[in-house]
């Protein structure tokens, strides 16, 4: 009797181990945004020859933040821009945040640019998009 307590015992703790390893993963699944500057993501595109997703947002933003949550969390989104591009969240109230607004012309959020090493626009995109539209906009930006 005590050897199938410890049996259940043991299977449910490692149950539950897996379970939360699980639950980890898939928190990290999504768009891997960097950490770079502007600058530095410029310089980066330009070594690895990749474009650079730059999403404009705000705090108080609610279409950004529902974009945070579901768009960008998306496995299929995640494994795309992750693979092709550079990408950078861009708060539009830091001192670089304006600049950027300024020099793209973001009058709305989120605002959504493609630009090359360059800095010259691709391709951009006003409001927010559900993860097939932002999945598609993107492909038609690889093209």
């Amino acid at each position: 009797m005590r050897k199938i307590i410890f049996v259940l015992i043991g299977a449910a703790f490692i149950l539950f181990t897996s379970f939360e390893k699980n639950q980890k993963q898939s928190k990290e699944i999504g768009i891997s945004f960097t950490e770079l500057s502007y600058e530095n993501a410029l310089k980066e595109a330009k070594n690895l020859n990749k474009l650079i997703f730059i999403d404009t947002y705000a705090d108080w933003c609610k279409p950004c933040k529902w974009m945070d949550k579901k768009t960008f969390k998306d496995p299929l989104v995640g494994e795309l821009f992750n693979e092709h591009f550079i990408n950078l969240k861009v708060d539009i109230e830091t001192q670089e945040g304006e600049n950027i607004a300024k020099k793209y012309l973001v009058t709305s959020l989120p605002t959504l640019l493609f630009i090359n090493g360059n800095g010259e626009v691709i391709q951009r995109s006003i409001g927010a998009l559900n993860p097939n539209d932002l999945f598609l906009f993107a492909e038609s930006v690889l093209k």
